[in-house]
């Protein structure tokens, strides 16, 4: 009896210790945390607005940080695990290739790997559709100044308004002004196509400020390759509206009415003035109609027109009316925009005093000093009492050499000069402004 006791006891012992060491075998090491990704580097990605899947195998938790915003993760910043993370892929508006660096974090920062996109540098196409970025540059002093510190929105409605008259403008830019999305080091800008800019003074003489050459002015200009710059600030000539750079070629390539700069294609480095369009912001509110016998109740300061005027000039356009210096003849380069005698034009204006607003059927038209014909005006590079709703085919001929030649044009381009090797330092390059 005693003996089967212990027979019990002993077999009872071996269960206790087999258990003991089956527990032991199934718990086995721990495995080591590892994140990594099935491809670092992604080349030659299209220009044109992409996704990339990027596959992720971990065991760990994870952070998705990008150093630029035009390469973004679409599933969020985090994750954990095996997975897919989509990268969103902007458009390549600029005129050369980029790359994002995307980072990828264990959540203790202790494991990371980056994945690089290489993003090609849009291909020219002849005749091509342009998408232009433009930064409106906003200088304030007084944040409580609803002109100097701008309604957010209203910019972007204002560009809009811009295109549409563009698009109506009877012939086919084939261009569009978007709103910047990001600033020159890639961050993503908080409010689309505006950079608000904490400034020293109120008002400013527009005429100086586009060919001040101080460093202070210079540098508020983002790279005219990349963006279209739109100053504004109150001008200390209440009258004028805005004001532009007028464009310039690379030689061999020209275009007559534009200087042609022959010293190879300039940078950003070289500029000796301001390379942008101003507006006077006390206007940027009257958005209503342009001033027409059939909208009375409209303004001559139409802000949508006053940007799409200076934005022609920033594209090559000429006014419409004669700039000879002696007599009346045609001077925006343009055969089939009739011109006239703005001096006489003016005069006549003059001659009506307050009562000119009962006069618009008249004021409206123009009497071509080269034909002598009578012409109702309507042409977006006018003055005055106008429809500014038109554009000519040699007028859209020009905005087009511009955009596929000029230099500092956003875009893509088909220049005979190569960019190849730049000059260092401030050139003399043939600005030109206009009003």
């Amino acid at each position: 009896m005693n003996c089967k006791w212990l027979d019990c006891l002993w077999m009872w012992c071996m269960l206790l210790f087999m258990a003991g060491c089956s527990d032991d075998d199934g718990k086995g090491e721990v495995p080591p945390a590892f994140l990594e990704v099935a491809s670092a580097v992604y080349d030659n990605v299209d220009a044109g607005n992409s996704t990339l899947t990027v596959s992720v195998k971990s065991n760990v938790e994870w952070t998705v940080e990008s150093d630029k915003a035009w390469c973004v993760a679409l599933s969020g910043n985090t994750g954990s695990g095996d997975a897919d993370i989509r990268l969103k892929i902007a458009e390549n508006l600029t005129q050369e290739a980029r790359t994002a660096s995307v980072k990828l974090s264990s959540t203790d920062k202790v494991r990371e790997v980056t994945v690089t996109v290489n993003q090609l540098a849009p291909v020219f196409v002849a005749g091509g559709y342009y998408k232009l970025p433009v930064v409106f540059q906003m200088l304030y002093v007084n944040k409580n100044d609803r002109y100097q510190y701008i309604t957010p929105g209203h910019l972007e409605k204002v560009i809009g308004e811009v295109n549409r008259l563009y698009r109506e403008s009877g012939q086919e830019m084939n261009l569009e002004f978007v709103m910047a999305t990001d600033d020159p080091q890639g961050n993503a800008l908080e409010e689309p196509g505006v950079n608000r800019v904490a400034w020293t003074t109120g008002k400013m003489n527009c005429e100086d400020f586009m060919n001040s050459r101080e460093q202070r002015h210079l540098d508020l200009i983002w790279d005219p390759d990349r963006y279209i710059n739109i100053m504004l600030y109150t001008f200390s000539d209440a009258s004028v509206l805005g004001i532009a750079q007028f464009p310039f070629t690379v030689y061999p390539d020209e275009l007559p009415g534009c200087s042609a700069w022959k010293g190879g294609v300039p940078g950003q480095e070289n500029l000796n003035r301001p390379q942008c369009i101003s507006i006077n912001n006390k206007y940027i509110y009257d958005t209503g109609a342009s001033l027409t016998p059939e909208t009375p109740e409209g303004t001559d300061t139409y802000v949508i027109e006053t940007i799409a005027h200076e934005l022609g000039h920033y594209l090559g356009l000429r006014h419409v009316f004669s700039e000879a210096i002696y007599g009346c003849s045609d001077t925006d380069f343009c055969e089939d925009t009739p011109t006239y005698d703005r001096t006489s034009y003016i005069r006549i204006l003059q001659a009506y005093g307050q009562n000119y607003m009962q006069h618009l059927d008249e004021l409206v038209m123009r009497d071509d000093c080269e034909s002598g014909d009578e012409f109702i005006s309507d042409n977006i590079m006018d003055y005055s009492i106008s429809y500014f709703n038109v554009f000519t085919p040699h007028q859209a001929e020009r905005v087009r050499y511009i955009l596929e030649h000029g230099a500092f044009i956003p875009g893509p381009k088909n220049r005979q000069a190569k960019a190849e090797t730049r000059v260092s330092g401030m050139l003399e390059l043939p600005m030109e402004v206009m009003k």
